[in-house]
């Protein structure tokens, strides 16, 4: 019985082989990049805002950029030493600030202290939720990455938070065309490099 099924030739199956393998490794780079787009589209707000430290006195003043066309919600930032002794991003709610809302553009906020030492230097970690509801952390070194819980539960802070309205101008007294740059020294803004 079986002697007389006829199978077809060798060639016909390795043909055959070939295109259900290169099906299956169609649907699989298919299925990757649309994760990867997913991924691109989640990210696409909040790889556009940033902080930094603009200038040291009694206070640090920050400017709070978001370059998307929607504003973020809970946003929490930390002053967090990235060298040298100093607070941990996180650790000292003295050294955090809490603004519910940053809309479109440049916006300002000051922490008060952070304290000063030999090679101290500082930088901002920044906490916050977007237009998705999707939470996100931009670390003291500049890098995104996305959180399970909104930052109020990231940090263990206890609601109701006080939340506060970051300045769409800086005091008369702040100069905002110097950015402490990571270095510890000052750059011009304005300048080009």
């Amino acid at each position: 019985m079986w002697s007389r099924i006829q199978l077809g030739d060798i060639g016909t199956w390795i043909a055959s082989l070939g295109t259900v393998a290169a099906v299956v490794l169609a649907l699989n780079q298919s299925r990757r990049a649309i994760r990867r787009q997913r991924e691109l589209e989640n990210r696409s707000q909040a790889s556009q805002i940033s902080a930094w430290i603009i200038e040291q006195k009694s206070e640090f003043w920050i400017a709070v950029r978001n370059n998307s066309s929607t504003p973020v919600h809970e946003v929490i930032l930390s002053l967090a030493a990235y060298q040298g002794a100093g607070p941990e991003p996180g650790k000292n709610s003295e050294f955090q600030v809490y603004l519910g809302i940053v809309p479109p553009g440049q916006t300002y906020t000051s922490i008060k202290g952070g304290g000063s030492a030999m090679n101290i230097r500082f930088g901002v970690e920044m906490a916050f939720t977007d237009n998705q509801g999707l939470s996100w952390l931009r670390n003291v070194n500049g890098r995104l990455k996305d959180i399970s819980k909104p930052a109020v539960e990231h940090y263990g802070l206890s609601r109701p938070v006080s939340w506060e309205s970051a300045l769409s101008k800086l005091p008369k007294d702040i100069k905002s065309g110097v950015v402490v740059a990571a270095t510890g020294g000052y750059f011009d803004i304005n300048q080009r490099y």
